[in-house]
């Protein structure tokens, strides 16, 4: 069982037989931090990850494929780092492309609890958010959110009207690598 979410200041991840408490105490390094924790079926958890930076960060939706890799998407704010707290190199930064407004991202973490990759999603955006990710068990995942103004996933790039917000969905493989991206505008 997989949850993510958001917290600012402190934030505590208790269980009645959990006896190592050093990575199950979380602190925002600044306004809101991203969470990522997962359980066991017998709610015993296993392992607490941290993302985010200086900005506000959100962690909005998780799913998790076959070979039990979680992958989380929201938005976040400046810069992004989603750490391994037991490899420093194993951490992986993503950089705000849209200034200082918020870029959506999507995160693949294996069943360790080790960052994979990292994209924005979208990038390019004044506002981008990524609300929620699905899979359809082919190894395939499907992010929607919507945009201000552009949107770039990958190499696909729409800008909107008038500088309008849209909608957006995109089809990703397991890897990182976008295959299409559809908006819709109104």
């Amino acid at each position: 069982v997989y949850v993510t979410g958001y917290f600012t200041g402190y934030c505590a991840f208790l269980s009645q037989t959990t006896t190592t408490l050093s990575n199950l105490f979380l602190t925002a390094n600044n306004n809101y931090d991203i969470f990522l924790v997962k359980y066991f079926a017998n709610g015993i958890i296993d392992w607490v990850r941290q993302g985010g930076g200086g900005g506000y960060d959100y962690g909005y939706d998780v799913t998790v494929d076959d070979s039990a890799n979680a992958y989380i998407v929201g938005w976040y704010q400046g810069g992004a780092t989603f750490a391994d707290p037991n490899n420093a190199a194993n951490s992986i930064t993503l950089n705000n492309t849209s200034g200082t407004w918020y870029n959506g991202y999507v995160v693949k973490y294996n069943k360790a609890g080790v960052p994979k990759w990292a994209l924005n999603c979208p990038s390019g955006s004044m506002y981008g958010y990524a609300y929620a990710i699905g899979g359809d068990g082919y190894g395939h995942l499907f992010i929607t959110g919507y945009y201000y103004s552009q949107a770039t996933f990958g190499s696909i790039t729409f800008t909107a009207p008038s500088r309008t917000y849209g909608s957006f969905i995109t089809k990703l493989n397991t890897n990182g690598v976008f295959a299409w991206a559809k908006i819709i505008q109104s």
